[in-house]
């Protein structure tokens, strides 16, 4: 009896195994079947840190921020431009002008700033502001921002108007990139051309400079041009003749027919020999120039008009022509 007991408890056991086997099977395929919920971090956001200002370009455009840190000096103006005062200057960036006049800075000149309060004044640039009216016009306001500065001799804090588009609007010199200028380019040598020194004239005296293509000049210092309020170098020839020569001029992108640096006259008197190098030089051209040759003399072309013979170059009531690189012909 308890055997035979015992016999139908092992089959009920069974298929209780059996079941719970079944039960155990079917909830593992069940679970299966159940999407699985991922998880996923978000990265925190990683600012983008603009590269340090080098202090070779004082006109950044669309690199404003690197302004933040420097310091900037505010140019004077020639005496017919000064009873305009200085355009852009605010107390608040938030704040239309227009409808606040007492929100310009140092008023009032025509709703400018003052001439005698800003000129020749140093600014620290604390902050770099997008235009507060971005969100409202990207294509009006996108390329405009608002530099936070600090009157170095007031402690004032101000806005200046920042256009990344006009360089000829930006009334600073960086203190970085004047430093910069002075421990590149004082002792260089330079060769002038007639037409740069048409326009120059002897500091000490007022008088014209007469060219003579065979000077070399010096640079000496770099300063403020006191009657242009331009940047530029202070040049001496060996006479002792000092001038002064915008940077744009010297090294910019007016340099071209005005200011060649000393070891590349060099090079070129030896290339086109003495004798095309002072044409060249005086601003003149003659047939069998090459188109490097024109370019160094008269500057780019305002305009190339091209054919099947050749191009012709236009410059101010000047028309020259070329076939295969040599001038051929010009009126």
């Amino acid at each position: 009896m308890l055997i035979t007991l015992f016999g139908t408890g092992r089959a009920k056991t069974k298929q209780v195994m059996k079941k719970i086997l079944l039960l155990s099977g079917l909830l593992l395929m069940e679970l299966n079947t159940i999407a699985q919920i991922s998880t996923t971090k978000t990265q925190p956001k990683v600012e983008s840190v603009p590269i340090a200002y080098d202090s070779l370009t004082n006109f950044l455009g669309s690199n404003a921020l690197l302004y933040k840190g420097q310091t900037l000096y505010l140019h004077g103006k020639s005496k017919s431009l000064q009873t305009s005062g200085y355009r852009n200057f605010y107390i608040d960036y938030k704040t239309d002008y227009l409808s606040d006049k007492s929100n310009v800075y140092k008023c009032c000149s025509d709703l400018n700033s003052n001439y005698d309060e800003l000129a020749g004044k140093y600014f620290e640039v604390l902050d770099v502001y997008r235009h507060p009216k971005l969100g409202d016009n990207e294509i009006l306001y996108g390329r405009k921002h608002y530099l936070k500065l600090k009157n170095i001799e007031t402690n004032e804090i101000l806005y200046y108007e920042y256009d990344e588009k006009y360089e000829h609007n930006f009334p600073f010199t960086v203190v970085g990139y004047y430093e910069k200028l002075t421990q590149l380019y004082k002792g260089s040598k330079y060769v002038l051309t007639a037409h740069c020194l048409s326009e120059s004239k002897n500091i000490n005296t007022g008088d014209s400079i007469e060219f003579n293509p065979l000077d070399i000049w010096t640079c000496t210092t770099v300063t403020i041009d006191g009657n242009k309020h331009l940047l530029s170098f202070k040049l001496s020839n060996e006479k002792g003749v000092e001038t002064l020569v915008t940077v744009a001029h010297c090294i910019g992108k007016w340099s071209l027919g005005n200011v060649y640096p000393y070891n590349k006259a060099t090079e070129y008197n030896e290339s086109f020999g003495q004798e095309n190098w002072v044409r060249i030089l005086s601003g003149k051209v003659q047939i069998g120039f090459t188109e490097e040759m024109v370019k160094l003399s008269w500057g780019e072309p305002k305009k190339i008009n091209k054919a099947s013979y050749g191009n012709q170059w236009v410059y101010d009531g000047q028309y020259l022509y070329f076939e295969n690189g040599t001038l051929k012909a010009f009126n």
